[in-house]
């Protein structure tokens, strides 16, 4: 009687205030709070040293490079400010413009000057009266980031408004550093590029032992012992590995040697956690969409960065992870993110993708995470692409295997730590079996066995269990160069380019089982993400059947 008692007050309760923590968070992190509460003492330091001395503060643009005589024209600024999602009212605020490769140098800096003097009275008011889209720290620090790195790659110096404003933003950015105790994310770092960038640039070494501290410091807490980003994205991991790579790109600028040694050192391991999910196809290296898409600029664009990184990363030893798994076997490639204790209590990029894969062939995907098209939770799309519904996972009851309000949930019920693989003679297996409950069904075990072997790929999923009536999805997302024909009872054929490449077999006990085809469904099924806030036309297969016993699916991709 007790335990039911402590049970249906504690479970309410732990939800109740979870949701308060992070209504509050996502508060915090969108306002332009003063103060620095959660900042790391040794950062309060030097930044108190920083402000009362007011040490090598040179207002002077040091790097190489001559001044451009630019006609002004009308004023050619434009904003987002009336767009419903939150990423595309800021990004013309965070002159993404300034990395296009249509615009020329000097309207990019027309561009600038007009957005200077458009928002001039901004820079009167006090820190906590500026408006978000235009003052969000991560905001000011993508500012600050590119217009210096443009203004070094194109050996230009900036004009006095330009050196004006960057002041402005400096002198804001260190007051506002995203630190948020223990759900401080990848921001911080985002923080600490611009601030390090902007601090050689104007050879201010007090501004740039500061940044280099943080990112020391913070590098040790986002990049885990498998030398991955631990917010669960890989878009993510290789966007903050070019952070790494433009600070490593100016400390060579300016012989920052000291620096330049912890760079390396942190490329190095960054790029070999990377090596997990990259895949190589017709001389180009290329990812699997895991966990959320930056909108800060395409994973093509980022990739196409980061080429000669990878082509040049040396030899990585392998290292284990508790959360991030590559399979290969001939010509196939499995990457999936097994999170060892469900969904991590930090900010992150994560996805409900438990139990789920992305699968390659030949370097080329076949099945694949559907992806979160905005950050705008009034969009359906949204909450939909974070979902266990858009990955290739399975549904019990219409619940996950990771609940919903899973931070309810008692450790041992929502551990989902367990899993295994093998080498044998002719392939390889890997099982995962998750721990506690399956999707809030008692007395249900389940587990994932995946099958690699020279011609053909098999999942098994299998259920133990006696009891009443119990219902179960399975989902399966395709690539959106992939075409399902069915075949007959079973039997499809999977195309690519007008060519059949394999043939899907399902293998059931259940004559019951209902399967459905989605194309560009309001749902979400049938559409794939590319990139932020772009969506194709793909297919989305679910098997839906009902289980009252022990009972195996398998479903078999024959190569052709």
């Amino acid at each position: 009687m007790f335990f039911l008692l402590r049970n249906s007050i504690r479970y309410p309760l732990a939800t109740f205030i979870f949701i308060i923590q992070r209504l509050l968070l996502k508060f915090k992190s969108r306002q332009a709070i003063s103060g620095r509460s959660f900042y790391p003492r040794s950062i309060k330091k030097l930044i108190h040293f920083y402000n009362q001395e007011g040490l090598s503060q040179n207002k002077y643009w040091v790097l190489n490079g001559e001044l451009v005589d630019i006609y002004r024209e009308e004023k050619e600024f434009e904003n987002c400010d009336g767009d419903p999602d939150y990423e595309m009212r800021t990004a013309p605020h965070r002159w993404y413009f300034l990395s296009s490769e249509t615009i020329n140098s000097k309207k990019k800096i027309n561009l600038m000057l007009d957005w200077i003097q458009t928002y001039s009275l901004d820079f009167n008011k006090p820190d906590d009266n500026r408006p978000i889209e235009r003052w969000q720290s991560y905001t000011v620090s993508e500012r600050m980031s590119l217009t210096v790195l443009f203004l070094m790659r194109h050996r230009i110096v900036p004009q006095a408004q330009i050196i004006s404003a960057l002041d402005e933003f400096s002198r804001y950015l260190l007051d506002h550093l995203e630190y948020r105790g223990r759900y401080t994310g990848n921001h911080i770092l985002n923080n600490a590029r611009a601030l390090y960038l902007y601090a050689q640039a104007f050879a201010n070494s007090s501004l740039a032992v500061i940044a280099r501290l943080i990112v020391m410091k913070e590098f040790e807490r986002h990049i885990g012992s498998d030398n991955i980003l631990r917010e669960g994205s890989t878009h993510y991991h290789i966007l903050v590995l070019k952070w790494f790579v433009e600070m490593q790109e100016m400390a060579s600028h300016v012989n920052d040697a000291t620096f330049i040694n912890f760079l390396n050192d942190a490329i190095h391991k960054m790029t070999c956690g990377a090596d997990r999910f990259l895949i190589k196809y017709q001389e180009k290296w290329h990812i699997p969409l895991i966990g959320d898409i930056s909108p800060d600029e395409t994973p093509q664009k980022t990739l196409e960065n980061l080429q000669s990184v990878f082509q040049d990363k040396k030899f990585c030893p392998h290292q284990q992870s508790e959360e991030w798994h590559r399979l290969e076997y001939f010509n196939q490639t499995v990457v999936l993110r097994l999170a060892k204790n469900g969904i991590p209590k930090f900010n992150g990029h994560h996805h409900h993708d438990h139990m789920s894969f992305t699968l390659f062939d030949k370097g080329l995907p076949v099945l694949v995470d559907l992806g979160r098209y905005t950050y705008n939770s009034q969009d359906c799309l949204s909450p939909f692409g974070k979902s266990a519904q858009a990955h290739n996972t399975v549904i019990i009851n219409g619940e996950s295997l990771i609940e919903k309000a899973w931070f309810s949930y008692p450790r041992a019920w929502i551990d989902k730590s367990f899993k295994w693989q093998s080498y044998t003679d002719d392939g390889l297996t890997f099982l995962m079996t998750p721990k506690g409950s399956s999707a809030g069904v008692r007395n249900l075990k389940y587990n994932r066995v995946l099958k690699m072997r020279e011609h053909d790929f098999t999942v098994e999923d299998s259920f133990c269990y006696q009891g009443n009536d119990v219902s179960v999805d399975l989902l399966w997302h395709f690539d959106s160069e992939v075409t399902v024909r069915p075949q007959g009872e079973g039997r499809y054929e999977l195309v690519r380019h007008d060519k059949v490449f394999a043939e899907w077999l399902v293998y059931s006990p259940s004559k019951k089982m209902e399967v459905t085809l989605y194309e560009a469904h309001e749902s979400g099924l049938g559409w794939q993400v590319l990139s932020y806030g772009k969506k194709v036309k793909a297919t989305s297969f679910v098997q839906r059947f009902h289980i009252q016993s022990s009972t195996k699916i398998k479903n078999i991709i024959r190569w052709v």
